[in-house]
């Protein structure tokens, strides 16, 4: 093998350059009718996410001397796998139906046919740009539609609720958004100049994956003036901020210049002193129940709805998140109101849990292990009923997990016997033994391991609490 070969250092260097958005018009592999995920990026992606969040704990951990939060992390990377799970189902690419039939019956313009100096137009880095544009744009309203609307917001939040700015975070997204919030409008008027799925969809996934390694605190700017255009780590974080400087600014996927342009940029340095930024939302949730996370302010506004008799519920839905319904609160709330974040800065963590590498391990594992079983049962039942089926049973066992963290405590019984009776019930499913039900064997040793540790140290504590002082003994 030559490897000074250019195509072999293409496709070698594939996965990391799309991290950056550098590649070519002609790299991609091709989109299908039905599959939301072009499969040369989403066979690199997983890989590629996964080695930079273990650079980064061993980086943080090691060299800067920094807790890993791994509570947070889990509860990151479960609502990464339940988004994952939602789209694997096929209800995002039903979404996208409008789109398919604008584009096949009513397109005004047929780019796919036009030819550039005899080359496709989409083979062109013109007609690469040109999609790369349009999706950036649409992706900086749709976003910021996503900050401005309180029903869009209810599912948005989830990506905010983290107190931690880390690549993890950048997993924790919304189940919901994709299928309630579509960017469906903007989708259509591109299938009407004549933008192709395989060009749009391809174009969508890179801007995803781009906004992956800005999720750190790790970089600080960008030399060359690389600032003034491109959403950055620096930027990103002030959209990540609770602080009041911070809200509804930002919004950028990809290039910065929109919210330059519209009025939304905020620098996250004063003069040449950086701010000090506190993450997560304004009000701060204090559990990592996924089902929770994703849709506890949903939850909230239908409360809100149901109990106010005083102004439009229609307003509730529509208006900003800091609306309170007052005859003189602006439509997107008082940002003065926001009060500024305590110092220090207070987490919601359980001390009993970061402290015990079983429990952390046995909870990380048991959800990769689950996600793998769900999506190896999925593929074997495609029909949407049972999809849904497989993601509600991945949501019930991981609430149970998400209890671990939050108190510290495993119910070591009840953990033994879900595995045991995962396995028994998807072996009868597949009909034969794969590699996950060795995981959730060793698994439920583990928790027994973890059970009989924190016994032998409650027996070691009462010991030590039972036996008399040597002056006690003198005394008597």
């Amino acid at each position: 093998m030559n490897y000074t070969d250019i195509g072999y250092l293409r496709k070698f260097t594939f996965a990391p350059r799309s991290l950056f958005y550098l590649v070519g018009p002609k790299e991609i592999g091709i989109y299908k009718h039905g599959i939301s995920q072009n499969p040369k990026i989403s066979d690199t992606a997983g890989t590629l996410f996964s080695v930079c969040i273990i650079s980064e704990i061993i980086y943080l951990t090691f060299i800067k001397k920094q807790r890993v939060q791994f509570s947070d992390l889990i509860c990151s990377v479960t609502q990464g796998l339940f988004m994952l799970m939602v789209r694997f189902s096929g209800l995002t690419d039903l979404i996208k139906t409008p789109y398919y039939y604008v584009y096949e019956h009513h397109r005004i313009i047929d780019l796919e046919s036009y030819k550039l100096s005899g080359v496709p137009f989409f083979e062109t880095w013109t007609g690469w740009l040109l999609v790369l544009l349009c999706v950036d744009l649409s992706y900086y309203f749709y976003h910021r539609f996503c900050h401005e609307v309180k029903f869009l917001w209810a599912f948005h939040q989830t990506h905010h609720s983290s107190q931690h700015y880390n690549l993890s975070t950048a997993l924790r997204q919304s189940a919901g958004n994709n299928i309630f919030c579509p960017n469906w409008a903007w989708d259509c008027v591109f299938a009407m100049a004549g933008i192709p799925p395989v060009q749009l969809l391809i174009h969508y996934d890179l801007n995803l994956i781009y906004q992956f390694w800005i999720h750190t605190e790790i970089i600080n700017r960008l030399p060359f003036g690389l600032e003034y255009v491109f959403n950055t780590p620096s930027h990103h974080r002030v959209h990540h901020g609770r602080n009041a400087f911070c809200i509804d600014k930002n919004y950028a996927g990809v290039l910065i210049i929109w919210d330059r342009l519209f009025g939304t940029f905020q620098s996250e340095f004063e003069g040449e002193e950086k701010q000090d930024i506190a993450y997560g939302l304004v009000d701060n949730i204090q559990f990592f129940s996924p089902l929770r996370v994703q849709y506890h302010k949903l939850c909230a506004i239908f409360r809100q709805s149901y109990s106010s008799m005083n102004y439009s519920k229609t307003k509730l839905f529509f208006y900003g998140p800091g609306y309170t319904g007052a005859k003189d609160c602006p439509r997107l709330g008082d940002t003065a109101g926001i009060p500024e974040p305590e110092k220090p800065v207070r987490f919601y963590v359980s001390e009993e849990f970061e402290n015990s590498w079983m429990l952390v391990v046995y909870a990380f594992l048991s959800e990769l292990t689950l996600f793998s079983i769900s999506e190896k049962a999925m593929a074997m039942h495609p029909a949407l009923a049972w999809r849904v089926v497989y993601i509600l049973f991945f949501i019930v066992n991981m609430e149970s997990y998400s209890k671990v963290m939050e108190t510290g405590r495993l119910d070591t019984g009840r953990q033994v016997g879900v595995n045991l009776l995962l396995i028994g019930f998807y072996y009868v499913f597949f009909g034969e033994f794969i590699p996950e039900f060795y995981v959730l064997m060793g698994l439920a040793s583990l928790a027994l391991a973890a059970n009989f540790g924190k016994t032998q140290k409650n027996q070691k504590n009462q010991k030590k609490i039972r036996k008399p002082s040597s002056s006690s003994v003198k005394n008597r």
